[in-house]
């Protein structure tokens, strides 16, 4: 009988192992053992002789939604060997991580699938997309290059940038709020070796407003560039950015890239639009880990009454009927036996609570949502922002 457990630290490495066969990481040095508390979030399965077969990663962080914070799982290093294939362990294994972000007090999690329909078996849905554009240089030419940039270098105080992710994501639905490793990774890397260069503009009156990362690359014939990171809090400060991008078309630049926000509109920020292309691509797939708690911390409008009955075939206790009510500037849900207004798999109300769908776009898309009830609610849309790697 296959066991389904937390691995201990000792087997750290087993697990890394397993991951660098399925992933084919390329490893400088061999991880011996876990040298802190990394093992605590990677769950294996174990043959009848202790060997383990398959891992998952159940990444802890916390995400916004609605502009709170709040716990996320994020779902990675999802394998198992080759000759273990087929037996049901990565069943067990998402069953068992997602009843333990639950236990955690996660409210959401999130992953990058290898197959979408193989993720949605387990309520995860496509719900995150990004356009990502790609500009000629000519296709910057119509920015002004206003107020001023200055490069960040590794060492120095980079509160302002970190302020100003926070203020951006704050608007971004499962955008991460980033811890100080994850800032260290982003921007401690010496740029000199990795190509990458992080600059902040500033208007003119020295207050910081925005900031990009960018990656510059070999292509075939010239230079590209990719824009890895970014975020803004004014206009001025994104159009600023554009505005100073443009000065890299004399090193030979032949493109860059971008990824956009649901909330940035590329055919209305680039005055030529026959100087770009934009490919809507899907970011990855999210779901609902808590539906009472994300029920209840919903922006829902005064006066909101509804039922919703929810499928989960993951999580049972977020399945049945459940009651909202809004009044007096709190939210109240209870759980019911009666009749309900909306019907809908844990996959579709994902949607519509992270703000990835409004009510009638799903009515009219989706099989496994129905409105049958007088009282429906208004689900507001919001931008997703997924930029984390795990």
């Amino acid at each position: 009988m296959t066991q389904i457990r937390q691995i201990r630290p000792q087997e750290y490495l087993e697990a890394q192992n397993i991951m660098s066969l399925c992933f084919r990481y390329e490893r400088t040095q061999t991880p011996v053992n876990d040298d802190g508390h990394r093992h605590e979030n990677i769950y294996g399965a174990f043959d009848e002789s202790g060997k383990m077969t398959s891992c998952v990663v159940g990444n802890p962080f916390d995400a916004f939604y609605w502009g709170q914070a709040a716990g996320m799982c994020g779902v990675g290093g999802v394998c198992t060997l080759p000759e273990h294939r087929g037996n049901g362990s990565i069943r067990r294994l998402l069953h068992f991580t997602l009843e333990q972000a639950y236990a955690r007090g996660d409210l959401l999690s999130s992953l990058y699938p290898f197959s979408h329909p193989f993720y949605r078996r387990y309520g995860f849905e496509t719900g995150a997309p990004a356009d990502i554009v790609t500009v000629r240089p000519e296709g910057l030419a119509a920015f002004a290059d206003t107020g001023r940039v200055r490069q960040y270098v590794p060492g120095q105080d980079r509160s302002d940038i970190e302020r100003i992710y926070e203020r951006f994501a704050a608007g971004h639905n499962l955008a991460c709020l980033r811890t100080k490793e994850m800032w260290d990774k982003r921007l401690e890397r010496d740029p000199y070796l990795s190509h990458t260069y992080t600059y902040v503009w500033e208007n003119d009156e020295g207050e910081a407003q925005g900031y990009a990362t960018v990656l510059h690359e070999k292509l075939e014939q010239g230079k590209g560039f990719t824009v890895s990171d970014w975020a803004f809090t004014t206009p001025e400060a994104l159009t600023g950015i554009f505005g100073f991008l443009k000065r890299l078309s004399p090193s030979g630049n032949r493109r860059l890239v971008m990824t956009l926000p649901g909330d940035v509109d590329p055919f209305q920020l680039f005055a030529e639009p026959y100087g770009i292309s934009v490919t809507r691509q899907a970011q990855g797939m999210l779901r609902v880990v808590n539906v009472e708690r994300c029920l209840q911390l919903y922006p829902w409008e005064e006066g909101t009454s509804f039922a919703v009955c929810v499928d989960d075939p993951v999580l049972s206790c977020n399945c049945g009927v459940f009651s909202v009510r809004r009044t007096g500037g709190e939210t109240q849900v209870r759980r019911e036996q009666g009749k309900a207004d909306i019907r809908a798999s844990i996959q579709a109300l994902s949607l519509l609570l992270l703000g990835a769908s409004d009510l009638p776009t799903a009515l009219r898309c989706r099989t496994d949502i129905k409105a049958g009830g007088e009282r429906l609610p208004e689900f507001r849309r919001r931008p997703i922002y997924l930029r984390e790697l795990f």
